[in-house]
């Protein structure tokens, strides 16, 4: 039987949709009704299918919030490993109890309890945003006495508590299948939701020492994937709901070119504003929902989570860029979960661990804008799709990635809108501060200190029309002599002379990067 890993990176997008609300529904059919954490995910997902919902996709041309493509599912904005906005603020007093009624406080009746985040959530005059750093997670850390607490957690059984997961371990609420983090803001009248694989440390002593030990027929210390929680908020790959993040670049790729859109992007990006108006519609979805789980058909029930949000409505692809992907990534996902967890030999993965290398070169080369290299590409493309010992998934994975390429040269030719940034080289802010752009004279160990003694005491120079053109091409000889140790001190006494020994080398910078 295929590892899990290995059907869900090679699955596609239809069949990830399938799987990701089926257990959904194992999770509520698996789990007490009254359960705090099913309760939430419930009122969530109705918010999403019902509300005013509307998301900003990756690689969008807009910056603002607009509604959802229709080729997402309503599971699928809760599965992805991003959080979700609730704005309740235009709400009357009792319908905001009733809906904070969903997300308790923590005690004794309930299993919510506070824990540190590297998110939150607040308002501006102009919008909503979600924050996002380690120091929030750090400051989360201190004791209730020094802060109000406004994140919280309650641990969900995903797949359903006492069924096996993907691995055999039995399925708990105990942090290792899966966890709610929602943040509280009640004075903005603001919620963060998201649903995350595992559960963060209680406490710094717990982080140090190590969870709680639970029966060994019980899936601990790590999510079913291998994966744990970070206290800065380090991204993983699995979700809880069996899946990918949204800003995994196979997930972004598969997504791309079988739905014709890019997900949400990683913050900030989904929102769903609560009103008067709406509410009756969305506890009328909640509603639905609890009855066809009292019928107990599981089969129904994934049917009722595959469907869109009535905001949803059907986008053309029109993006600014369709390869602004982490390939370097994509390629080390694929080649773990196709090459070395396949029956390749060992010459094989140095074979395909090689080819990769140098795709990956080209592939850096071609998003900062290096059109002559689309044609290596297409040949070391096809060297790996030719080759009888590639597998057919990893084939896919690449023929996806020429896919992508194609795309974007249908709306930028020549390259040059990649939204691609070069990797930052040594030197590149002195570069840029004296103006030595690509082309020009290139950048030189001492340039800055050499710009500054010039600005204290200038050289004159000779205005270069009135050179003739051979002048001008000797002109460059007669500059003086690089920077040297003592310079800058003897400009500011006054001196002027310097040393006639030879500059040291140049930097490097012109290596591509991602």
């Amino acid at each position: 039987m295929p590892d899990k890993r290995f059907k869900i990176v090679s699955s596609t997008i239809d069949q990830d949709q399938y799987d990701v609300a089926a257990q959904w529904a194992k999770t509520f059919l698996h789990n007490s009704t009254d359960d705090v954490a099913i309760k939430m995910s419930q009122l969530v997902m109705a918010c999403v299918a019902m509300g005013d919902f509307k998301t900003r996709a990756y690689m969008s041309k807009s910056s603002e919030l607009q509604a959802p493509s229709d080729q997402l599912t309503v599971a699928d904005y809760l599965s992805h490993a991003s959080r979700i906005i609730l704005d309740y603020q235009d709400m009357s007093e009792s319908n905001r109890a009733e809906l904070l009624a969903y997300f308790p406080a923590p005690g004794e009746t309930n299993t919510v309890f506070a824990r540190s985040a590297t998110h939150n959530v607040f308002r501006t005059e102009r919008s909503v945003f979600e924050g996002k750093g380690v120091l929030l997670g750090v400051t989360g850390q201190l004791p209730s006495i020094l802060k109000e607490s406004r994140d919280f957690g309650v641990n969900i059984a995903m797949g359903g508590a006492g069924e096996n997961n993907h691995y055999g371990k039995k399925i708990s609420a105990n942090g290792f299948s899966g966890h709610l983090y929602f943040h509280l803001n009640k004075e903005q009248n603001i919620l963060l939701v998201g649903l995350e694989q595992s559960a963060p440390a209680a406490s710094p002593l717990e982080l140090l020492k190590g969870a709680k030990k639970y029966s060994e027929v019980e899936q601990q210390d790590t999510d079913q994937f291998g994966q744990g929680h970070s206290l800065i908020g380090a991204s993983d790959t699995y979700t809880a709901a069996g899946s990918l993040y949204f800003s995994n670049p196979v997930y972004q790729a598969k997504l791309v070119l079988e739905k014709g859109c890019f997900p949400p992007e990683k913050y900030g990006a989904m929102k769903v504003i609560i009103t008067d108006e709406n509410w009756p519609a969305i506890k009328y979805y909640l509603e639905r929902l609890r009855y066809i789980i009292s019928t107990g058909s599981q089969e129904i029930l994934t049917e009722q989570l595959l469907e869109k949000p009535t905001s949803a409505i059907s986008y053309e692809k029109d993006f600014l860029s369709y390869i602004a992907l982490n390939f370097d990534a994509y390629l080390k996902q694929i080649y773990q979960v196709f090459i070395l967890q396949s029956e390749s030999s060992a010459d094989e993965r140095i074979l395909f661990e090689k080819l990769q290398t140098d795709l990956l070169v080209i592939i850096k080369k071609l998003q900062i804008g290096t059109l002559d290299s689309y044609d290596e590409f297409n040949l070391l493309v096809n060297q790996i799709a030719t080759n009888p010992d590639t597998p057919e998934e990893y084939c896919q994975a690449i023929a996806r990635i020429s896919a992508l390429f194609k795309l974007h040269l249908e709306i930028d030719p020549k390259l040059k809108q990649t939204q691609v940034t070069p990797e930052y080289q040594f030197g590149d802010i002195t570069r840029t501060m004296l103006g030595k752009i690509s082309g020009e004279e290139g950048y030189k160990f001492g340039d800055v200190t050499r710009f500054v003694v010039c600005c204290v005491t200038p050289t004159p120079s000779v205005p270069t029309a009135s050179l003739s053109e051979q002048d001008k091409q000797e002109e460059p000889a007669k500059k003086t002599t690089g920077y040297r140790f003592g310079d800058y001190t003897r400009s500011l006494f006054g001196s002027g002379k310097t040393s006639e020994t030879p500059e040291p080398p140049q930097d490097n910078i012109n290596k591509p990067g991602f």
